[in-house]
C-alpha cells in the first residue's frame, strides 16, 4: 500500500481484501475476540460465515420495521432514520458510537487479561468495537457505498443528537462527548475515499489531513481518549494509512502535467501554507505520539510504586509503538537510511527476530518492519543484514 516495494503492496492488498469478504476474524491475526450473538447484531442479524449474504434484505428490514411501526406508534415519528441512507448504516453508527462511548465512561484498570495477541481481554466493549471494524465496516462499505462515499460527519452528529433526543437522554457530567467518536469515524470515513477512489481530490487530501490531525489531537490530550481500548489492528492501520496518505499526496503533487491550472495553484498555496501533508508536520505528530508513549510509561511506574491503579487507555502506548515504525518508514521513503535504523533502535527485537513482540502480532506491521529495515540495511552496503530481514519478512507470508 505504501507504493515503496511489490512486496508490501501485495501483502497489504492482500490484507484489505480479506477484511472485506469477512474472513480475516481470528483473534491472532486481528487482536480481538469473536462473539456469534455481537457479530449478528453488527451484521444486521447474519454471522456473516454461511452462504448468505450478511446484509439481511432490505424489503424484510422495511416489512419488519413497519410491523414494528405500527405495533408502537411512537417509533414512527423517529426523525433520526430520515438523516442517514439505511437501516443498516444507522445500525453501525449508533453501535459503534455506543461501545466506544461505553469503553470511555465505564472500562477501568486491572479487568482485563492480557492475550497472545497483545490484546486486553475483559467484559471492555473492544471485542464488539473490533468485530464492527473488522467486518461490518468492510460489508457495508462493499454493498452500499461502492461508487459514493460514506455519511459526512455532520450527518452523523445530527442522526446522534437526534437519536438522543428521541430516547430522552442528555450528556451527563460523567460521558463524554462525541469528540474521539467523530474522530475514529473521519478516519474510517477518508480510509474509504481513499480506497474508492484512484485518485481524491485536492480538498479530500486536505481534509483528510485535518481529519487525522484532529485524532492525533484527541490522543495526545489524553484525556479525551481515557479508558478507550481499541483493537490493535485498527490502531495499527491508523498509522499505515496516514503515511499511506502522506505518501499518495507526494506523489499526486509531484504529478503536474495532467493537473489544471487551478489545481496547480491550489497546490501552490498548500505549499506556502506550509502545512498540509508536510514532511515535517508528519514527523513532528509521529514523534509527539512516541514521547506521550514514554511519559504514560513513566507514569505507569509511579503508579506502581504507589499501587494506584488509574482507568488506562491502550491508545497512546499502542499508536506510539506504531508511530516508531511509521517514522522510521518516512525516513526511509525519504532517503535517512542511517537515521530509519537509529529510530528503530527503539524496537530492540526488530534484530533478534520480535516473534513476541506486537508487531509480529500485527502481519501488516510485522511485513512493513522487515522490509523497511531491510531496505535501509540494502541502501547501507549491509547485503547479509539485508538478506536476513527480507528472508523473515517472506518466511511470515508464506506461514
Amino acid at each position: 500500500r505504501d507504493g515503496s516495494s511489490p512486496l508490501t503492496n501485495g501483502i497489504i492488498s492482500s490484507s484489505l481484501t480479506t477484511r472485506t469478504s469477512g474472513t480475516m476474524t481470528t483473534m491472532e491475526d486481528t487482536g480481538v475476540g469473536y462473539n456469534d450473538e455481537e457479530d449478528k447484531d453488527a451484521n444486521g442479524g447474519n454471522d456473516g460465515h454461511g452462504g448468505n449474504d450478511p446484509v439481511v434484505d432490505e424489503e424484510a428490514r422495511t416489512t419488519s420495521r413497519t410491523t414494528t411501526s405500527n405495533n408502537n406508534k411512537a417509533s414512527a415519528n423517529k426523525t433520526s432514520e430520515l438523516i442517514l441512507p439505511n437501516d443498516h448504516v444507522r445500525q453501525f453508527v449508533s453501535f459503534l458510537h455506543k461501545r466506544i462511548d461505553e469503553s470511555l465512561t465505564h472500562s477501568s484498570g486491572g479487568n482485563f487479561e492480557q492475550g497472545r495477541d497483545g490484546e486486553r481481554r475483559g467484559t471492555n466493549p473492544v471485542y464488539e468495537i473490533g468485530n464492527l471494524y473488522e467486518k461490518s465496516f468492510p460489508v457495508i462499505s462493499e454493498r452500499y457505498f461502492k461508487n459514493a462515499n460514506w455519511p459526512k460527519k455532520e450527518a452523523v452528529l445530527e442522526f446522534l443528537e437526534k437519536e438522543r433526543e428521541e430516547e430522552g437522554k442528555t450528556l451527563t457530567g460523567e460521558e463524554t462527548d462525541d469528540e474521539i467518536f467523530l474522530a475514529l469515524y473521519e478516519e474510517l470515513y477518508f480510509r474509504h475515499v481513499y480506497s474508492r477512489s484512484a485518485s481524491p481530490s485536492i480538498e479530500e487530501r486536505v481534509e483528510s489531513w485535518k481529519a487525522y490531525c484532529r485524532l492525533f489531537d484527541c490522543v495526545l490530550k489524553r484525556s479525551k481518549t481515557s479508558g478507550l481500548v481499541l483493537p490493535n489492528v485498527w490502531l495499527w492501520d491508523m498509522v499505515d494509512e496516514f503515511i499511506y496518505q502522506f505518501q499518495s499526496f507526494c506523489q499526486f503533487r509531484g504529478k503536474l502535467q495532467a493537473k489544471s491550472e487551478e489545481e496547480i495553484e491550489r497546490l501552490k498555496e498548500l505549499k506556502d501554507d506550509g502545512d498540509v501533508w508536510q514532511k515535517e508536520k508528519v514527523e513532528t505528530y509521529l514523534e509527539a505520539l512516541q514521547n506521550k508513549k514514554k511519559e504514560e510509561a513513566e507514569e505507569r511506574e509511579k503508579e506502581v510504586e504507589s499501587d494506584e491503579k488509574a482507568k488506562r487507555s491502550n491508545i497512546v502506548d499502542t499508536l506510539g509503538y506504531f508511530a516508531i515504525v511509521g517514522l522510521a518508514r518516512v525516513q526511509c521513503l525519504s532517503g535517512e537510511y542511517e537515521l530509519s535504523l537509529k529510530t528503530f533502535d527503539a524496537m530492540p527485537d526488530v534484530l533478534h527476530g520480535g516473534g513476541g513482540s506486537l508487531h509480529a502480532r500485527i502481519p501488516g506491521c510485522h511485513v512493513s518492519v522487515n522490509y523497511h529495515v531491510g531496505f535501509a540495511y540494502f541502501m547501507l552496503n549491509r547485503y547479509k543484514d539485508a538478506a536476513k530481514l527480507f528472508n523473515r519478512g517472506i518466511s511470515h507470508v508464506e506461514r
